[in-house]
């Protein structure tokens, strides 16, 4: 949020103060609550984050997201800047509910809770906290000659998030794919059992009718 104020101030033409507080809790309250909520009901529409077509949705939202840094980052006045960070903010957040899903069911059902307390403090640790530092070190040593060059690091690295969601969702296809190939595999077993057991009572049923006769 710091480097964010930073940028604003020096890099567009028209900052105002007061607008830049109201244009940017709209944006960060309406586009990850909507982006959330959308992204939630498509993959609940699709069967959940289990099913294999959530992780298209995931992946068109992650897209889309990795196009909305474009106006993020050529943007010079503050309106059209507000609403490419709003875009950005509901694109990226329509992903988090099928990520979530994937964190949650990566791991055994008793190591869940630890799972999700992991994810938080890598999150934490990788991003959140070594962000502004490295911010800050570009804008103290580009921010006279190019102004916008630590803002374009911090966007640009984004597509480095997006080619972690791309392995994500390769990881979380071929484990549908074994679990379903085994459940098929199950079921197989079972309907052959099924007609070994049918085979076996209609000889036994047989042999009785056989010694009545």
């Amino acid at each position: 949020h710091q480097f964010l104020k930073d940028y604003t101030t020096r890099a567009l033409l028209n900052y105002n103060d007061q607008k830049l507080v109201y244009y940017y809790t709209i944006a960060t309250i309406l586009g990850p609550s909507c982006g959330s909520l959308l992204g939630g009901y498509l993959s609940n529409k699709v069967g959940g984050y289990e099913n294999k077509r959530s992780i298209f949705i995931m992946l068109f939202f992650g897209f889309l997201a990795s196009l909305s840094i474009i106006p993020l980052i050529i943007a010079n006045d503050l309106i059209n800047f507000s609403l490419a960070l709003l875009l950005f903010f509901f694109t990226t957040s329509a992903t988090l509910p099928t990520l979530s899903g994937y964190t949650v069911d990566s791991v055994p059902f008793e190591l869940k809770g630890i799972a999700t307390g992991t994810d938080i403090l890598f999150t934490t640790f990788l991003g959140k906290m070594p962000g502004p530092i490295v911010y800050g070190v570009i804008n103290d040593k580009y921010k006279f000659k190019y102004p916008k060059m630590a803002w374009i690091c911090m966007m640009l690295f984004y597509y480095v998030s997006f080619v972690f969601m791309i392995l994500t969702s390769i990881c979380h296809w071929r484990r549908v794919k074994r679990e379903e190939e085994h459940h098929k595999e199950k079921l197989f077993i079972k309907r052959k059992l099924q007609k070994r057991n049918t085979l076996k009572f209609v000889q036994r049923m047989g042999k009785i009718i056989a010694e009545l006769g």
